[in-house]
């Protein structure tokens, strides 16, 4: 057993057997579902809208080279530059290098699947102060409790880790305790020289970023970091300005149930000469890192047409008992369960095929129609020929000579039997049969 399985079924296990926690995130869940229903009711056409939220995804990702390169032109101008990453390895040393450019002793972050990828934190230098600024992932950082989990933990639960560490009392209650972790975090975004931030799209016919969020940390982090670094995977493009506004919009009803994200953010560069605030240096990493293998196949490509809303979690059954802590990749549910084992290993990451039920609720509540149940029974279906193939190597040699061999025994097999029936035609003739 990998060790990601142990781990996996270790913390799934706990997960499942904790009552409350359950509780917590079926009544948040049954939130979301009234609120993504009321919210869906406002469209006239929301098949449409998928149809055309579809159709966006699939032509980006088929013309990915053309729009990417067009990006780069559009985007770079002074102070401001793309650069490309091939891996994982690639990436962090690019970060690693802007860092020492622009003597960045400490950096504030947002909630990114992308930077999660790289494992940043963990590579910096140790002058180099790393802050989270997403107000889960603060938590678990100042509290050094990675178990905390916004969808399960109770509230005093939570308030007891965050009064412990500020040897400071806490009312209880939602907005008592984002006001108190906020005044927390509000220091970090003033003394940070860099912000590290995703992206929702990568808009390339105006070289634009595009950026949602309902806290606002990624606007006053880039108000007051003299450095933004955008990591984003190069299955972020999309071709047009004018394609923004139905990805938003699905993206915003399918992931919180709302209408638009409180925040939504066009970056085109670093600050102007006639702004106050922004930042004096801007870079885009293009990351690679397993995507064109998720690209080789036909059917599961489809998976990069993904907008990241988090729909397809809070429909999967698998992920509203064991919750998100569980998987411990960038990527969970319905769709880690698809590109986790195509862009890491396959071998390693096989238990997540399995974390899924293949039921079709995920599918018909993806605001860009990802067959996801089909996709993870073409995972399975790859990994099980792949199993055969290793564990039968050896085998399939014998067969293969075998067959040649196979192969020359008819042959010759075939001219002796012509042989023979030539023969027996000449001593018929001979015998005035």
């Amino acid at each position: 057993m990998s060790d990601f399985k142990h781990s996996f079924l270790s913390h799934a296990d706990k997960a499942a057997s904790d009552i409350t926690g359950y509780q917590i995130m079926a009544e948040a869940t049954a939130l979301y579902k009234r609120r993504r229903s009321d919210t869906c009711a406002y469209y006239s056409n929301l098949e449409l809208a998928r149809d055309r939220a579809l159709y966006t995804r699939s032509k980006a990702i088929a013309n990915a080279e053309t729009y990417l390169k067009d990006f780069e032109l559009n985007f770079s101008k002074p102070k401001a530059k793309v650069l490309w990453a091939l891996d994982e390895k690639d990436a962090v040393t690019t970060i690693l290098q802007l860092l020492h450019k622009h003597d960045v002793k400490k950096i504030v972050a947002s909630r990114s699947a992308a930077v999660n990828e790289l494992f940043l934190k963990e590579q910096l230098p140790q002058d180099v102060t790393f802050v989270e600024t997403a107000f889960q992932e603060f938590v678990n950082q100042v509290t050094d409790n990675e178990e905390i989990d916004l969808l399960r933990t109770p509230h005093k639960e939570m308030a007891d880790h965050l009064s412990e560490t500020f040897q400071s009392p806490l009312e209880l209650g939602s907005k008592p305790m984002v006001q108190f972790v906020t005044k927390k975090m509000r220091n970090h975004f003033f003394d940070a020289d860099a912000v590290i931030t995703g992206a929702n799209f990568l808009v390339s016919d105006v070289g634009g970023v595009a950026l949602s969020e309902n806290e606002g940390n990624i606007c006053r982090a880039c108000a007051f970091a003299k450095t933004h670094i955008v990591v984003a995977g190069y299955d972020k493009i999309i071709p047009s300005i004018n394609d923004v506004e139905t990805l938003w919009t699905l993206f915003a009803s399918s992931g919180d149930g709302t209408l638009l994200t409180a925040y939504n953010s066009l970056i085109f560069g670093p600050r102007a000469s006639y702004e106050d605030d922004g930042p004096e240096n801007m870079y885009v990493i293009i990351i690679n890192n397993g995507r064109d293998a998720v690209l080789r196949h036909k059917q599961q490509q489809k998976a990069l047409h993904c907008i990241r809303c988090g729909a397809c979690k809070r429909y999967c059954s698998v992920w509203n008992t064991i919750g998100e802590k569980t998987y411990q990749t960038p990527y969970t549910g319905p769709i880690g369960s698809v590109l986790t084992p195509l862009m890491k290993d396959m071998r390693s990451y096989r238990h997540l095929l399995y974390a899924s039920t293949l039921s079709k609720k995920p599918a018909q509540h993806c605001p860009v129609k990802i067959p996801l149940h089909e996709l993870i029974g073409y995972n399975r279906e790859l990994f099980i020929k792949k199993k055969i193939a290793g564990n039968f190597s050896l085998w399939n040699i014998f067969m293969k000579y075998n067959a040649f061999f196979l192969g020359k025994r008819n042959i010759i097999r075939k001219v002796l039997i012509k042989r023979f029936v030539a023969r027996t035609r000449i001593e018929l003739v001979t015998s005035g049969l």
